[in-house]
């Protein structure tokens, strides 16, 4: 995919995450146990201020280097301050830098823009699902997921057992 067309896919998918999300702060997820609407928001919030600082620190960052949250009169503002923070690196950096991803093979900012595409749509659904509807995902980012999933599914991460790498392996998704 086209690397504006996943930036313009975190801006929809993420109006229409917090959207559905701020409709049931308090409300249950169904395919997140445990986890509510302001969870969500807390989760998808933290993951973009985590990578914006992959990028600028070019490491891995510790925990107590990300923001915690802001209480709920503010969330909203925060949310999107934290995905307009993302934005504005993965623009100012471009595909092609170099940035620290968990994944060995994409080491450039690329990874994240496709990471976080893909991150956005499937908690945008979680969110959605709190309200009993969702809206379609765009289908060559859902192709793209795909691709991306299989991915994961046949790297070798650092020579684990064979039993635990793609190959004959259960793999479970859900929320995290």
């Amino acid at each position: 995919m086209d690397h504006t067309r996943y930036l313009d896919l975190i801006r929809a998918d993420g109006d229409r995450l917090l959207a559905a999300a701020a409709k049931g702060l308090d409300t249950r997820v169904p395919s997140c146990p445990g986890w509510t609407g302001r969870d969500l928001l807390h989760h998808v919030g933290g993951v973009y201020d985590h990578k914006v600082l992959c990028m600028r620190l070019g490491r891995d960052p510790q925990e107590t280097e990300t923001a915690p949250p802001p209480g709920d009169a503010t969330l909203a503002d925060w949310f999107l301050s934290r995905r307009a923070a993302l934005l504005d690196q993965l623009v100012l950096r471009g595909p092609g830098a170099p940035s620290y991803t968990w994944f060995p093979p994409d080491q450039t900012v690329g990874f994240w823009y496709r990471r976080m595409a893909h991150e956005t749509v499937v908690h945008r659904i979680d969110a959605e699902l709190i309200g009993g509807g969702q809206t379609p995902v765009d289908p060559e980012l859902a192709a793209d997921g795909v691709d991306e999933l299989l991915g994961f599914l046949t790297h070798d991460f650092g020579g684990r057992p064979e039993r635990e790498q793609g190959v004959g392996r259960t793999v479970g998704l859900g929320c995290g």
